[in-house]
Formats: C-alpha cells, structure tokens, sequence
C-alpha cells in the first residue's frame, strides 16, 4: 500500500523494486503532457541522522502513512570510502535512529497505520542481510532478505532467499509463504493491501532463453502477470491501494516506457513529463499517484497524478526553496508526498504538504 535506489546502502545490490526499479531500463520516447497546476505545496528538509560524526551523502523518505510518519534511510560515507546507512523514522520534525540487526546498514521502506516498520538490515559481520519489523521502536530479524511493505493486519510483503533464487514472499500469520514467479529465477514483492494483494516484479523465460521483467499482482496462491502496454518489453507493479487499483510502469509499442493504472483488467497510459520514461511509485486511498518522469530536457522530475492530469511537482513548490525535487516515493490519503531531491548540493529527503 504504499517504492530509492537499486542498491542497498551498504553497496550489495537490493531486491527492493518498490522505488524507481526501473529507472536503469532504456530511456524512450513519451508523450508530452498538459500540465496545469491547481494544487500548491510547501517543503520542508527532514533532517540527517548522525553516524559516527561523519559528513551525510544521501538521506532517502521512501513512505509516509496517514498521520504524517515518514521513514526512509539516512546514509554517511566514511573515511576508508565505505557508505553506511541507518534506518529512520520522522515524526514532528524529529528523525529517530531505527539501529540495526548488528551490522552496519539498515534501511526503512514502509509502515502502516500502526506504525510498525518494515525494511532490511546487514546482520553482524555485514555479510548477510535479513528482513527486519521495527515494533515500537525495536528491530526483530524476521527472515528473507527484504521487508518491503505491511498492510494494516502487519502481513508483509517482500523477497526471500530460495537456494541461489529470489523470490516474492508473503509474512502472514507466523508463516513466510514463496510466491513463486512468472518462471524466471527472480521476483520481489513490492506492495501489499488490507486484503492481502501482493504486487511486484517477476523474470520471466522468453522465446531464445533469455529472461525479461514483468509486473505481477498474487491473490489466494495465484501470481498473475501484468503485460506492456505493447510489443514483447518489460513491466512493473509498484504498489496497490485497497480498492485494488495497481500502478506501476509498462514498456510502450514505441519503446517506451510509460506509467501505468490498472483497474481490474483495464490498464491506463498515464503519459509521462514529455520525455520518453516515466513509472508510478506510489498510490493513496483517495487513488492520487506519485512518481517520477523524464522531462522532455532529459531530465528525471517527480510527478503527481490526479483526476486524469499529471502533474510536475517541481513546479508546485516555491522556487525559492532551494529544492531540485527528483523523485517521489510515497503519497498519503492527506496528499503529502515524501521524496528525495538536492538542497545546497546534497541529496536529501523532503516532505511536501498541500497549501489549504
């Protein structure tokens, strides 16, 4: 219900797809968009954390609920070149250390309404990670590699480890349930709802015996695959609402790659910046959307989309904040949305809040 970077901040690669999972797919040719800005938003920084006294690289909010708790993770770089990275947890312009399993890095991805918070972390000796539930404050190893998102009854959804495999997973009732895949070797579950929809990406075996991405929603132990809008390339399931509205991204007939929304069986283009790439990351109760584009400069912008029009945020905030918004990960029924952009040249986190 509630996707950062592809690689973990400890520098193994992730398998969390929930944010911009396909940003490194080929950049394609979009459809320019009509803009017209009705809603205006303030923006504020939420902070860094304090690592060992060493200078910030990058601090990332990948969601927000619905009382306006933000997580996400706050990174430093050390002097022998290493980038660690701990999970936190905002409230009320407090950012709070979420620590680790023992190892050096952590990141938060999600929470639900009860607060409890999902993500992964290194275990001691930083060779191996876990999927990590931070409950009032206190991380417990759960199993798998990545807890990516929690519904409101704490099932998860995220990826564990199948021998040399990775595949999507279900934390339900004590219980971590294998998802299975398309018939690759590979999926991740990005997002869950109430009623226990899982959505994703899976490899799947293509005609020569290679392996392509495709987006994939799984109800009562069936994974059903999620196409391109056309020819044969790749797709994404980013998250899901609780009225079972998916969105995502999907390869075009053009060789692009547009954003998508997907009602039952009926999927909707949702354009892009005027650029050529774009992909929806996150989606509110209220059926708001938020992610990122390319402009037709050639440059990644976050976007919100609402009422059939799509919106650059960049243009919705004052342009004297100081802000470069780039992408835009989460989005609550209240309509603030939760980011990551540049301020006086350093990667930050942001926190935008409709003006009344």
């Amino acid at each position: 219900m509630k996707g950062e970077r592809l690689t973990h901040p400890s520098g193994r690669r992730s398998v969390h797809y929930k944010r911009a999972c396909l940003v490194a797919i080929l950049l394609f040719a979009g459809i320019p968009l009509k803009a017209t800005a009705q809603v205006s938003y303030s923006v504020i920084d939420l902070g860094a954390l304090d690592i060992g006294g060493y200078p910030v690289s990058a601090v990332v909010a990948n969601d927000i609920n619905d009382a306006g708790i933000v997580v996400g993770f706050s990174s430093v770089a050390t002097p022998a070149g290493d980038e660690v990275a701990h999970a936190f947890r905002w409230q009320s312009n407090k950012m709070s250390d979420l620590g680790t399993l023992g190892g050096s890095s952590s990141t938060a991805y999600a929470l639900n309404r009860r607060g409890e918070i999902v993500g992964s972390s290194l275990l001691a000796g930083d060779t191996q990670s876990s999927a990590v539930l931070w409950s009032r404050g206190r991380p417990s190893e759960i199993g798998g590699d990545a807890g990516n998102d929690i519904n409101s009854i704490s099932q998860i959804a995220g990826a564990v480890f199948v021998n040399v495999d990775i595949h999507a997973a279900l934390w339900s009732g004590g219980q971590i349930i294998d998802l299975g895949t398309l018939g690759g070797d590979f999926s991740n579950g990005a997002a869950i709802n109430d009623s226990g929809q899982v959505v994703g990406v899976s490899s799947k075996l293509v005609a020569g015996g290679g392996y392509i991405n495709r987006g994939f929603t799984w109800a009562n132990g069936s994974m059903t695959e999620i196409g391109p809008f056309g020819g044969d390339g790749p797709s994404s399931a980013n998250d899901i609402n609780n009225a079972g509205v998916i969105v995502g991204g999907a390869s075009t007939s053009s060789n692009g790659f547009h954003a998508l929304r997907r009602v039952g069986q009926d999927m909707t283009d949702l354009g892009t910046l005027g650029g050529d790439f774009s992909t929806a990351l996150s989606i509110n109760a209220l059926g708001d959307i938020v992610g990122i584009s390319l402009t037709a400069a050639g440059e990644i912008h976050p976007f919100v989309w609402s009422n059939g029009t799509m919106e650059d945020l960049t243009a919705l905030v004052p342009p004297v904040s100081g802000w470069q918004l780039r992408e835009a990960h989460a989005i609550n029924r209240k309509g603030q949305i939760v980011g990551t952009g540049f301020r006086n040249g350093q990667q930050r986190a942001f926190l935008l809040t409709p003006n009344p």
